[in-house]
């Protein structure tokens, strides 16, 4: 599946109200239609996902009640685990909720 055809996709899903992910986040954080769809642009153009160029996807996007939506690295260990940067590479984030370019909307 291409990202022109999956990102097109989870757009009609928010579009039609039927995101479980977006209702969520915006009953509980607040997150507008626009900028959940602005994000899930920059979510979905991850250029790692998983293409013959690069196996491991480098964004994650999370949502906080208090921040909403965040941008996120996705920062891979030694061992094989995954940790969650700010954009700014200041904090780690803590948040409890975030998705990649390869989960349902």
């Amino acid at each position: 599946m291409t990202y022109a055809n999956d990102h097109a996709a989870r757009v009609r899903i928010v579009q039609k109200g039927e995101s479980r992910i977006f209702n969520n986040w915006h009953e509980h954080a607040g997150v507008s239609v626009d900028d959940f769809l602005r994000e899930l642009e920059w979510l979905d153009s991850d250029p790692c996902d998983g293409g013959k160029s690069c196996d491991k996807m480098t964004r994650e996007l999370g949502c906080t009640e208090r921040d909403g939506l965040v941008r996120l690295k996705r920062v891979y260990g030694d061992l094989g685990s995954v940790g969650f940067y700010r954009e700014d590479n200041r904090r780690r984030f803590t948040g409890k909720v975030s998705i990649s370019c390869r989960d349902g909307v």
